[in-house]
């Protein structure tokens, strides 16, 4: 329905400045305004449409493709209130995801993956955002060994989106593999 109210208002419009005695005596600067708003549209349009945004979602799961040993894994968003679910198209295998966010106790999670054959437990743990990753790291190393993988980047477009609107969900990636757990 948006584009009818989109061709509405501009049929609108286009009615009101035909029978304004205003926009008459000022058809130059009409069409100047004109020229300005499908210039800068036309522009925004092109950079956006063409933009990479939640690169450390796709990223991530496009790097855990590459190393093929993936069986399940755990998402820790610690900081909000639901996990983000992570893009699994990109791995390019569906495995199961054990989501973490403030209602986890994580305690009891790890707990519960211990009892579970090592075949099937997570083997990567891919932590969004940067905030008390120390201190939820810590959480996962009382359980299990872990060994850094790597970090991804958000892109420029989701850095911008952020600025301009602190909601969008905006973070910094790190991914590392569980190779065994503590005795």
């Amino acid at each position: 329905i948006i584009p009818f109210i989109i061709l509405l208002g501009l049929i609108g419009w286009s009615e009101f400045t035909d029978q304004s005695t205003f926009w008459q005596k000022r058809k130059k600067w009409l069409k100047s305004s004109w020229i300005f708003f499908w210039s800068i549209n036309t522009l925004l349009l092109l950079v956006i449409s063409t933009a990479y945004s939640k690169r450390n979602r796709v990223e991530a799961m496009t790097f855990l493709a590459e190393k093929n040993d993936v069986t399940n894994l755990i998402i820790d968003d610690k900081n909000r209130e639901d996990f983000q679910l992570s893009p699994r198209f990109y791995l390019q295998k569906w495995v199961q995801e054990y989501g973490v966010s403030q209602q986890t106790n994580v305690d009891d999670l790890c707990k519960a993956l211990l009892q579970i054959a090592p075949n099937q437990r997570p083997n990567y743990i891919v932590f969004y955002q940067t905030e008390n990753l120390e201190t939820r790291k810590a959480i996962y190393e009382k359980y299990f060994q872990l060994q850094f993988a790597t970090i991804v980047q958000p892109s420029f477009i989701d850095d911008v989106m952020f600025r301009l609107n602190p909601n969008n969900v905006n973070c910094t990636t790190y991914i590392y593999k569980i190779v065994g757990e503590k005795k």
